[in-house]
């Protein structure tokens, strides 16, 4: 079975590779256990916790379960008492210490098999020299036991079909070696438990094949499927960041602009603080682009962007370009002395920098900086207001002069003038437009 190629989603030259790997191996996922590297070191890397899981759950039960024998003893057996409790604690010892090993080594991915395989050579060793007894009164039934080896090291335990066949193989050995021995056996009271161990052993581990074989091909379409989820899940991350990003200055657009005011507006609210905004205008920057071209306007946008960003705490505040020269910052904490040391830090940058513009204030180009902030906690205020406020701020610092900050006006009567200001100064841009 293949899977289908898909041709919309791009991987990265290695999980190219990989996903390659991983149509081979479907095709031969029934008749081979094994996957080329890097797969197979994926493929350990992912069972291994449940694997880990189910060793200390079955190593557990199958402690108490061996202990439990120890009543047959007693019933069926009193006279071998000691020998016997001696035999089982040695297993139950070891398999207590082979747990403490999985539980402390937990990052070891190959030690609960090898482990595993250890327990099961141990419990059929045991069985073995409990049958080899002198004066056994269940001699004749005591073979059968192996069977529950073979059950368990082939079916309860998850040991991988390799293993598998070595405890198979191990078990089969001692079995055959010990029940020999015993001379009050028949011929055929030793070749019936022989028999059947071996039919069992065939049977569970042809399960254990299937078993593993089925986990296989099911984590190779998890992988296959993992590797186009996270190749969509990379694309859907650069379109998002795409959509919130200005192309032009690599900064954030107004898309994120309105999320993110929305955002610490929310965050202000629980926290009963106040939120910020610097209105950001270059001056004269219609006169820039006649007289240096669009390209050089483009890249005096992205040096305006790059220089505003520096001036902001990029973990708190938000830089963005609303549209054409017209940029803003978003102070989420800190309220309006945060803008101010902001805006102070701007003025600095853009003084150092001398961006040179022949029509511009001082022959270099400058900001008109509008400052306002605003609180959830006053009811009539929305972050609507906080951006009209700002927006009339920095209408301020145009008709002022430019080249200057300037900070909401408080009365109602000095920012209906200031809107007055905006409108006469919209329309005499648009008549020199």
């Amino acid at each position: 079975m293949t899977v289908v190629s898909r041709t919309p989603l791009e991987l990265s030259d290695k999980d190219q590779i990989l996903n390659r790997q991983i149509e081979t191996s479907l095709n031969h996922c029934r008749t081979k256990l094994v996957f080329p590297d890097p797969l197979e070191r994926l493929y350990h890397d992912h069972i291994h916790k449940n694997n880990r899981r189910q060793v200390i759950s079955a190593a557990i039960g199958a402690i108490l379960l061996y202990c439990s024998f120890y009543f047959v003893d007693m019933i069926y057996r009193p006279e071998l008492m000691t020998q016997l409790l001696v035999i089982r604690l040695s297993v139950i010892a070891f398999s207590l210490a082979a747990l403490s090993g999985v539980l402390i080594l937990k990052d070891n991915v190959r030690l609960p098999g090898l482990l595993s395989l250890a327990g099961i050579f141990a419990t059929s060793l045991a069985g073995g020299l409990m049958l080899s007894l002198p004066e056994n009164p269940i001699v004749t039934y005591e073979p059968y036991t192996f069977i529950l080896v073979a059950v368990a090291g082939n079916i309860v335990l998850p040991l991988r079909f390799r293993l598998a066949l070595i405890a198979t193989v191990a078990n089969l050995a001692i079995a055959t070696y010990f029940i020999l021995q015993i001379p009050v056996l028949t011929p055929d009271q030793k070749a019936s438990p022989l028999i059947f161990l071996l039919a069992s052993s065939v049977l569970t581990l042809f399960a254990s094949f299937r078993l593993e074989a089925s986990e296989r091909k099911a984590f190779l379409f998890y992988l296959h499927e993992k590797l186009y989820a996270d190749a969509l899940l990379g694309q859907y991350q650069i379109l998002n960041r795409i959509s919130l990003t200005d192309s032009l200055t690599g900064i954030a657009n107004r898309r994120r602009f309105d999320s993110f005011l929305s955002e610490s507006w929310a965050a202000a609210a629980v926290d009963k603080h106040q939120v910020a905004m610097l209105m950001i205008d270059v001056d004269h920057f219609k006169r820039f682009n006649d007289a240096y071209g669009h390209p050089a306007g483009d890249a005096c946008l992205r040096q305006v962007a790059t220089l505003i960003r520096r001036s902001t705490r990029q973990e708190v505040d938000l830089a963005a370009r609303l549209g054409g020269e017209e940029f803003a910052v978003i102070v989420s904490q800190g309220g309006i002395r945060a803008a101010q040391a902001i805006a102070r830090r701007i003025e600095r940058k853009f003084a150092i920098a001398a961006i040179p513009h022949r029509d511009g204030v001082n022959g270099r180009i400058t900001l008109s900086i509008g400052i306002a902030s605003g609180s959830p906690e006053n009811s009539e205020s929305t972050a609507e207001d906080l951006i009209a406020n700002a927006d009339t701020a920095l209408y301020q610092a145009k008709r002022k002069g430019r080249n200057r900050t300037c900070i909401e006006e408080e009365t109602l009567s000095d920012r209906r003038e200031a809107e007055l200001q905006k409108n006469t100064m919209a329309r005499e841009e648009a008549r020199n437009s």
